[in-house]
């Protein structure tokens, strides 16, 4: 079975892909564990296989938010498909995530 998702580091930024997962909670205690650690400040979650995010995963992503910036940290989302960035909006998550279009977009706005 494949991995539910992979970490790069980019300049120093710590970059978690979604890969072969269904719901974000899948993932939930590795990305708590990213955004509680010091060493992952900058955190930049890239959504290109996730087509569907849960009401739930939106409270996932709003806790991971949270302990993102309580450990003095920035967390970025890029790479969402038509429809789901649609989601964010009509929930307004939109105003509450730094979103980018593309992962070299979110790079340079850390």
């Amino acid at each position: 079975m494949s991995d539910p998702f992979s970490l790069e580091t980019i300049n120093g930024v710590t970059v978690f892909i979604f890969s072969h997962i269904t719901d974000i909670i899948e993932v939930r205690e590795q990305l708590y564990g990213l955004a509680e650690r010091r060493g992952s400040q900058r955190l930049l979650l890239d959504f290109t296989n996730v087509r569907f995010v849960s009401s739930h995963s939106f409270g996932i992503l709003a806790n991971v938010q949270k302990k993102v910036i309580a450990a003095g940290g920035l967390l970025r989302l890029c790479c969402l498909d038509a429809d789901l960035l649609q989601d964010f909006r009509i929930t307004h998550l939109d105003r509450v995530f730094a979103i980018f279009e593309s992962r070299q977009e979110a790079l340079d706005n850390f």
